[in-house]
């Protein structure tokens, strides 16, 4: 970000740049959550492969919504 800014990149960029970091820290914390959860309950391994495929498509779908393609695979 300070690059793009430093050498007067196009503010709709920066904007953008800005928004995908802003999603991929959303993610990063909801992913902490999980494994949180998952240390609590003293499991090494997600209680259901549904519940984790869920999530996944989940967070596909809220990506997609924003524009963005993607490809969910797990």
């Amino acid at each position: 970000m300070t690059k793009l800014e430093l050498i007067h990149a196009d503010r709709s960029i920066i904007e953008e740049k800005k928004r995908l970091l802003e999603r991929v820290e959303e993610l990063h914390e909801f992913n902490q959550c999980s494994v949180a959860a998952a240390a609590g309950s003293g499991s090494t391994t997600p209680r259901s492969p549904g519940c984790q495929a869920r999530a996944i498509f989940e967070a596909a779908c809220d990506v997609t919504r924003e524009g963005i393609r993607v490809h969910p695979r797990s």
